[in-house]
């Protein structure tokens, strides 16, 4: 089989999974002044959670925060029970933040599903098949309609792979990065041209997903990827996308939340 058509396989098989637990996060500063983010959705025990960057918080207060959720672009305001980074904290070290949301409010979150904590796999830098970037980019958002309140919003997977930090021109850290390439020039899978790909900017706090491991030959179910990284910045000058990796984010859960400290401390030390 041509490595054309096996990633189409791969898309096609990723895409719409992946889709299922990330929203986009919209954040308004002022009236015909919004931004875009994006979330992974995550339960940890009896708590359900968006995972994203820590940027996309700091700024904003409870009730300009709405988010994005359905094919057809559904967006509203939503409870929030807890958050971090709050409206004008300092950003944390590591660009990771949370919304805690009501359990009974997951209901209404219809087409979407949360990640179970077996689905994050921490501590890792760099992965030896390819990686999966799912959110959205702020560039596909119409500006015009998003001046009126209408929002036509399109998510977008890219297929990719990890670079290794030391070949990073930038401050990289192998406890907390990890690197991948984000070209140019992307390919659309079953039209198959290429195009101009977007800048990533609203990417940020979307999830690095990571194949799984396969022997030549094997199938393997969208289930098997595993979340291992959270957007974060973007270096133009090299086309490189920086994700943060997840256990950043599990500790400040885990640091704030008395009843999921032990069972996440656990869950990190399976790894260690």
């Amino acid at each position: 089989m041509k490595l054309r058509l096996i990633t189409d396989h791969e898309v096609k098989a990723l895409l719409p999974h992946t889709f299922t637990h990330t929203v986009a996060i919209l954040k308004y500063r002022c009236a015909g002044d919004c931004g875009v983010g994006s979330g992974t959705l995550i339960q940890l025990g009896s708590r359900f959670f968006f995972a994203t960057a820590a940027h996309n918080l700091v700024s904003y207060k409870d009730e300009c925060l709405y988010i994005g959720h359905t094919k057809q672009g559904t967006w509203e305001q939503f409870p929030i029970k807890r958050r971090s980074p709050q409206l004008n904290e300092r950003e944390p070290e590591f660009d990771v933040g949370y919304i805690e949301i009501p359990s009974d409010y997951v209901c209404n979150i219809k087409e979407k599903r949360f990640l179970s904590l077996e689905r994050l796999r921490p501590f890792v830098n760099s992965w030896s098949t390819r990686v999966f970037l799912i959110g959205f980019p702020a560039e596909l958002v119409p500006k015009d309609l998003a001046r009126k309140n209408l929002f036509d919003l399109h998510a977008m997977g890219y297929l990719t792979e990890t670079i290794a930090l030391e070949e990073v021109k930038h401050d990289t850290v192998v406890s907390r990065d990890i690197s991948i390439a984000y070209d140019d020039v992307g390919v659309l899978v079953d039209r198959q041209p290429s195009f101009k790909m977007p800048g990533p900017y609203g990417i940020s706090g979307g999830g690095l997903w990571a194949l799984p491991i396969t022997p030549k030959g094997d199938l393997w179910n969208p289930e098997d990827t595993m979340l291992i990284g959270i957007d974060r910045s973007w270096l133009e000058s090299t086309r490189t996308v920086l994700c943060t990796q997840v256990q950043h984010w599990l500790r400040l859960v885990a640091r704030d939340y008395s009843d999921l400290n032990q069972y996440i401390d656990d869950y990190l030390d399976s790894f260690t």
